[in-house]
């Protein structure tokens, strides 16, 4: 899957409210060294939910991504959540991670 961008800027609950992903996204960001991108969901529901994905190395012959970690991945994810994981199959698995997350 590949995202291009947005059709609007707001995203507008079922309650009416007006949430600006944006600035969630990159503060997100900004305090996660795993995270390679996010992408908050949830128009006309009641709740947000964010797509995130992990940084990973990519084979250089491809262009593809692999579902190993990079090493910045592996050591914020080591710190913060305390466990060891080498990919992003074994990251999405591990509670602790998804806690962190």
């Amino acid at each position: 899957m590949k995202i291009t961008g947005r059709i609007k800027e707001l995203i507008i609950g079922a309650g009416g409210e007006n949430i600006a992903p944006v600035p969630i996204e990159d503060a997100f960001k900004a305090n996660c060294i795993a995270c390679s991108n996010i992408m908050l969901v949830g128009e006309g529901q009641r709740f947000m939910a964010a797509l995130i994905t992990f940084k990973v190395d990519v084979d250089m012959k491809t262009g593809l991504p692999s579902n190993k970690l990079t090493p910045d991945a592996i050591n914020f994810i080591k710190s913060n959540a305390g466990v060891e994981v080498k990919t992003s199959d074994e990251a999405c698995k591990n509670q602790k991670v998804f806690e962190l997350m």
